[in-house]
């Protein structure tokens, strides 16, 4: 053993394979008969250059939160609602944008702020499931902070990154909890 492999506090890992499935537009997201007016409608509200959100200070839509309103999106809002509204789908997306504002989405939780939460990879994003999700790890025995706003801050920056990961017409993440080491965790009770 040389002394650089003694002095290696890692040793990283190969960038994992992305699924082929990944590179590909999806079926379901075709629209449909009926669907493309309200799509279109939806689509109209938020491209607008003079929107503004409703009771809200600075209500214009920044570049990301125009990046976030992306087709998948709509098409998941519209989902939601049966495709049966398209004013049901806008105000669900306005109330989103606007509580992803106040909860900090967009200023307060930066990777900066998460840091100090993620040094001891209590929280680690590595790779795809065989369905093209990209997969989470939980490690809760490695907690190193104390109950904080910044832990769900941490947690609510990292889903964001799974989605950030996300292909066309991927939904999900692939979640794994390892509670293997569950007898180092502080007691709950």
């Amino acid at each position: 053993m040389s002394a650089e492999d003694s002095q290696k506090c890692y040793e990283p890992l190969p960038v994992p394979h992305i699924p082929d499935k990944l590179l590909s537009f999806p079926q379901e997201y075709t629209l449909k008969p009926g669907q493309q007016t309200p799509f279109d409608e939806v689509l109209q509200h938020f491209q607008d250059e003079d929107y503004v959100l409703p009771n809200v200070e600075d209500g214009a839509l920044t570049d990301e939160e125009r990046f976030w309103l992306s087709y998948e999106c709509i098409h998941r809002y519209l989902r939601a609602v049966k495709w049966a509204s398209s004013k049901a789908a806008i105000k669900r997306l306005e109330e989103t944008l606007i509580w992803r504002r106040e909860f900090g989405l967009y200023g307060l939780i930066t990777h900066e702020h998460v840091e100090p939460e993620a040094t001891t990879g209590k929280e680690v994003l590595f790779g795809y499931d065989v369905d093209g999700r990209p997969a989470l790890y939980l490690r809760p025995s490695r907690q190193n902070t104390g109950e904080s706003i910044r832990q769900l801050h941490f947690l609510t920056w990292t889903l964001e990154r799974c989605v950030d990961l996300m292909g066309p017409g991927v939904e999900n993440i692939a979640l794994m909890v390892d509670v293997s080491d569950r007898a180092k965790m502080p007691s709950i009770s």
